[in-house]
């Protein structure tokens, strides 16, 4: 490969990492209460770290409150008390994918490794997102 190719892609690599980086670290997560919010779950699906919002790419748990829903949706209040509980078992990474429509971080998210959307759907706390579905109540 000539020198300068190698130098774009190199330059190309760090730039997308840069804007993209893993950011590993170990918090501590609690239930969010009202107030200002730094790092606490919100429900088991969307989180906040270190001030920002964090929404799991690609799942979808049942809402702790929806405008249809005269409460939190059947399991709900479970499935934010296991994202809690994993979120503070390890070393939490961060692989961004942009914002929603809410403004929230979408992000595929690790804990020690081990992607928490497969723990979650595994263990019955949601499903696999898509945009459409039915309501949790």
């Amino acid at each position: 490969m000539p020198k300068a190719a190698y130098i774009v892609r190199f330059a190309l690599a760090a730039m997308a990492l840069a804007m993209n980086p893993l950011p590993s670290l170990a918090a501590s997560f609690p239930i969010c209460k009202g107030g200002h919010r730094v790092t606490c779950v919100v429900d088991g699906d969307t989180f906040w770290l270190n001030g920002e919002k964090v929404r799991v790419d690609g799942y979808d748990s049942p809402e702790m409150g929806q405008p249809k829903c005269s409460g939190p949706a059947p399991g709900a209040v479970e499935a934010r008390s296991a994202l809690a509980r994993l979120l503070n078992t390890g070393i939490v990474e961060l692989d961004r994918r942009g914002t929603d429509r809410y403004g929230r971080t979408l992000a595929r998210v690790l804990v020690d490794g081990q992607d928490i959307t497969k723990e979650m759907i595994g263990a019955g706390h949601g499903r696999r997102y898509k945009p459409g579905q039915q309501d949790w109540c």
